[in-house]
């Protein structure tokens, strides 16, 4: 499902991967860092064009922490590469919206 050429961005400061070797260690912490561990999608916004596809939309992180439960509302985006009849992730970043920011402003209060 991976395209070897895969490069992409989670919402941690250290969380860039530029290979599938990359991308494969990050998943591995993932995993490590917690007990169970899901991602829900949705709604999702995609188009395509020849052998190209990407997406955006809403995810639900949800994982257990030690005792802890934890749920994240983050965004996604996603692009796709078409090999033949299989479609692979070429690129996907995840991010959170800044908890500092009000709906409805560009940026951040400046304090």
């Amino acid at each position: 499902m991976t395209d070897p050429l895969f490069f992409g961005l989670g919402s941690g400061p250290d969380e860039k991967v530029n290979s599938f070797d990359e991308l494969k260690s990050q998943l591995e912490r993932d995993f490590a860092q917690s007990g169970n561990l899901a991602i829900d999608f949705g709604p999702l916004a995609m188009a395509w064009d020849g052998n190209v596809a990407w997406c955006a939309g809403d995810c639900t992180i949800s994982a257990t922490i030690g005792d802890e439960q934890l749920r994240l509302e983050g965004r996604m985006t996603a692009v796709l590469r078409r090999n033949g009849k299989e479609w692979m992730f070429a690129h996907t970043h995840f991010s959170m919206p800044d908890r500092e920011q009000e709906a409805g402003k560009s940026f951040p209060d400046i304090r």
